[in-house]
């Protein structure tokens, strides 16, 4: 939790996020941590896309063989912390495949898209994108993400 806030101070320094965005992403941080249970997060619905527009047959591959099932989304929904484009940018592989789909957190509607390399995109229609990133050791993604030596 006290990484969670740390990040969030840091990204309020950010001279590129303005306020608004900061506190659209507190809105959507206190929501997705006041989910104490699976339960406070409806799945509303979800599908697998694969992109065409990569002639990489290995990812071609592994798309096709990654699979998340429901319980698995509402884990990396529920688990991942709030982050900035920047730190996905580095931190984080742009697959081909991703799941797309809707929730709601406490009565409000969200479009989602968690991306194989290991990241999420979160949106309200009135609110800005968040980012999110599931940043623990596992196999729900394709890719692991780069983690610094200090780590």
């Amino acid at each position: 939790m006290e990484k969670i806030i740390k990040n969030l101070k840091k990204q309020k320094k950010n001279k590129f996020l303005n306020r608004l965005v900061f506190k659209n992403c507190l809105l959507i941080f206190l929501c997705l941590s006041s989910c104490s249970s699976k339960e406070k997060i409806i799945l509303i619905n979800y599908h697998k896309e694969i992109s065409k527009s990569t002639n990489d047959q290995m990812d071609n591959e592994q798309c096709v063989e990654w699979q998340l099932d429901s319980t698995e989304i509402i884990e990396i929904l529920t688990n991942s912390e709030i982050t900035s484009f920047n730190e996905i940018d580095v931190r984080c592989s742009t697959l081909p495949c991703e799941y797309t789909g809707s929730v709601i957190f406490k009565g409000k509607h969200f479009d989602f898209w968690i991306n194989a390399g290991g990241y999420t995109t979160l949106q309200n229609k009135k609110e800005d994108k968040v980012f999110l990133i599931y940043d623990k050791k596992n196999k729900l993604f394709l890719d692991t993400l780069w983690r610094p030596q200090n780590e």
